[in-house]
């Protein structure tokens, strides 16, 4: 629900029963026209209150009070003018000391849109009311007491919440810190019930686990409690490396529910390894522990959390072995990998996507866009940018946001979850820039880093995306102008701190520099304007021991001509990226009749063939031992450590020198290709110096060995 017009709705409200005041007490202050005002005043205060248990909240609760107690005592007198004027200097008030402040003119705006309603409510309420006998206007007054009323009698629980948020939050604070600035946190309603968007269970009971609760792998301090209460629910079937949701229905939970923690650990007794997370609420009294095992075979679970009713539950799952999924995205030594069985070498290359909000519950749309990205253009991932969305799934920018104090949007998180598994499933992978920069107020600036609302969303994507395998995720962009090296270590170490499973993070440094913001991160992350191959290369000798990502945005653009790319540039970025060794990317066209953006992600390219043409052989080329032996050429030179296998590349060239004096054979079967037009020649050479020469000018590839062919 809107907090403004929450409020503005009620505000209206109570000018409508101020008239009704006024008709009924005429000109003179009777005694029962302020005992009901007063009566009127303290129902607000408890729908407030019940309003504030229910999380909504808004920033403006102090200026927009006082306008309603004004509202109640000048709307029982004739002077419309002066009720305008005070209307108005209350609204600027309110938008100009909300926090974060609203800008004057959106201030002004705010004012003049409250006082032209309010002057309608006046005229139109004193208008009809004098048609209304006086015994139906009664009638209203107490129907509106009642209706107030019903909701502290009706709701006693969410009335004594809201009273003790209201207490902590708004009055203890003052005198102590800024009352701006200080606020409790929010509780989110749940408009929609979880539905999982994988293989589920409702855990039961059962007693079969009773026995495996005694294994080494768990806390045996708490065996006996686990032992005599635990419940259980079998699942067989689950898959390797795809993810089950285990849902548990708890009470009502006094406070925000995305600040209760309960963990979850899964053991699997036959290796001893151990995966613990936390359980995800979604609503409606009900978390989820979300679990991807990494090996086939018998797992058991179980809970821990100050929360009773998620507190001593255990449970088994049987996972059956499917090679065929990719798993989760690591590395060894600067190769990328992907952790399936078996794990394979690959070079992340992710075409820049929509925003969330743009393909939320709209499964068709990702599925139409895979098929033209990955499948007929061949990237291996998506880009996905989320900013502030992560609190409110249609605003960007965190300036735009009300809440003092936001917990995460399941929305927002429903979307994510479907790019995420829809790459998956086509063998890809999704990257997340989780902020954008100050100046759009695109991070989290407003509430503090690394703090409670930082935080509380840290753990909630640790608990909901951290068991989908598939996805990386950067810290954001222009960090350099507003982070540092204790920020982004703090962040990582609480995000690998709640994550059970391992995902690759990062932050991009500093514009065309070879160095590093935080030497922590997973992989180095580069801001690099048109990248070389010289560049590629000191990139990655420069963090020898992780994979490199040049994480600016490859774009054709037309709108910054130092660092717009072409549809032949994407096509040489991508073969110069993996032939310096394997450096990831982000690339995108934002030219299709002037109506590219980066909130529409990438079009279609126009050479899709030339760009599917390398993902098909680099796919099948890269391995994870591959070393440069430019010595070899006089282009560049990619080889296998034993020799088997050498890979030579050049670009506007007629002919190349081989020397394949390294590997041993006479008749060593090549292919040679031309990146752009698709051109091939095939033979064999022996081992020793070769001129190869091309069939015509050209970028061109020859792979020397056996090569196995898309």
């Amino acid at each position: 629900m809107n907090n403004l017009i929450f409020f503005l709705v009620t505000a209206l409200a109570v000018r409508v029963l101020g008239n009704i005041l006024q008709q009924l007490g005429g000109d003179n202050d009777q005694p029962n026209r302020w005992f009901l005002r007063a009566g009127l005043l303290c129902l607000f205060c408890a729908a407030w209150f019940a309003a504030s248990a229910w999380g909504i909240w808004t920033s403006i609760w102090l200026a927009l009070a006082l306008g309603l107690m004004a509202a109640i005592g000048f709307s029982t007198r004739p002077q419309i003018w002066v009720i305008g004027l005070i209307d108005f200097v209350l609204m600027l008030l309110m938008g100009l000391l909300s926090t974060p402040a609203l800008g004057l003119g959106s201030a002004l705006q705010y004012a003049v849109l409250w006082t032209a309603l309010a002057g309608v409510v006046d005229f139109g309420s004193q208008w009809v009311l004098r048609l209304i006998p006086a015994k139906i206007q009664w009638g209203l007054l107490i129907a509106g007491a009642v209706l107030g009323g019903a909701i502290a009698i009706l709701n006693p629980a969410d009335l004594a919440r809201g009273s003790y948020r209201f207490i902590e939050s708004r009055l203890l604070t003052v005198g102590l810190d800024n009352p701006f600035m200080r606020w409790q946190d929010e509780m989110v309603e749940i408009e929609t019930p979880f539905v999982s968007p994988f293989d589920a269970q409702l855990h039961e009971h059962s007693p079969r686990v009773a026995e495996l609760a005694r294994s080494d792998l768990f806390n045996h301090d708490r065996r006996a409690n686990l032992l005599d209460n635990g419940r259980f629910a079998p699942e067989s079937g689950v898959v390797v490396h795809r993810p089950i949701d285990i849902i548990f229905e708890a009470g009502d939970y006094l406070g925000n529910p995305f600040d209760l923690v309960a963990t979850i650990t899964f053991a699997h007794p036959e290796s001893g390894e151990t995966r613990q997370t936390e359980m995800f609420y979604v609503g409606f009294s009900t978390w989820v522990g979300r679990f991807t095992a990494t090996q086939a075979g018998e797992w058991v679970y179980q809970t821990e959390s100050a929360q009773a009713d998620l507190d001593g539950l255990f449970g088994e799952l049987n996972i059956v072995e499917q090679p065929d999924l990719p798993g989760f995205v690591s590395y060894e030594g600067t190769t990328w990998v992907r952790t399936g069985n078996p794990s394979t070498a690959f070079i992340p290359q992710f075409a820049m996507y929509k925003d969330p909000i743009r393909y939320y519950q709209d499964q068709a749309m990702i599925d139409a866009d895979i098929e033209i990205l990955i499948n007929q253009h061949g990237f291996n991932g998506l880009h996905v940018n989320v900013y502030c969305r992560w609190f409110e799934m249609e605003k960007s920018r965190c300036g735009d946001i009300q809440s003092l104090s936001p917990s995460p949007d399941v929305r927002t998180f429903e979307a994510l979850e479907m790019v995420i598994t829809s790459v998956y499933e086509a063998g890809g992978v999704v990257h997340i820039w989780a902020w954008g920069d100050t100046a759009r107020t695109q991070n989290p600036e407003r509430w503090g880093y690394n703090v409670t609302e930082d935080q509380r969303l840290q753990r909630y994507i640790a608990a909901r995306l951290g068991p989908l395998p598939g996805w990386t995720m950067g810290y954001g962009f222009d960090l350099f102008e507003w982070t540092d090296e204790e920020q982004l270590d703090a962040w990582y170490g609480y995000m690998h701190e709640h994550m059970g499973w391992s995902h690759m993070l990062g932050a991009r440094a500093y514009k065309n520099e070879i160095a590093q913001i935080s030497e922590r991160m997973d992989y180095s992350g580069y801001e690099q304007h048109r990248p070389d191959y010289d560049t590629y290369v000191a990139s990655l000798l420069d963090r020898g021991d992780k994979p490199t990502f040049s994480e600016d945005r490859f774009r054709i653009d037309g709108q910054a001509p130092d660092k717009d790319y072409s549809a032949d540039d994407t096509r040489q970025g991508l073969w110069r990226s993996f032939m310096a060794g394997g450096v990831a990317n982000i690339w995108g066209n934002l030219q299709l009749t002037n109506e590219g953006s980066y909130e529409k992600g990438s079009f279609a390219y126009p050479n899709p063939d030339e760009l599917k043409r390398y993902f098909d052989y680099s796919a099948v080329w890269y391995g994870k031992d591959m070393e440069r032996c430019n010595d070899q050429t006089d282009q560049v030179c990619l080889k296998t450590a034993d020799n088997s296998r050498t890979i030579f590349y050049g670009e506007a060239v007629e002919q190349i020198q081989l020397d394949l004096s390294p590997m041993s054979g006479d008749a060593l079967p090549y292919l040679a290709l031309n990146t752009q037009t698709g051109a091939q020649e095939t033979g064999t050479l022996s081992a020793e110096l070769h001129t190869w020469s091309a069939p015509g000018s050209g970028d061109w590839v020859i792979a020397v060995g056996e090569f196995e062919t898309p």
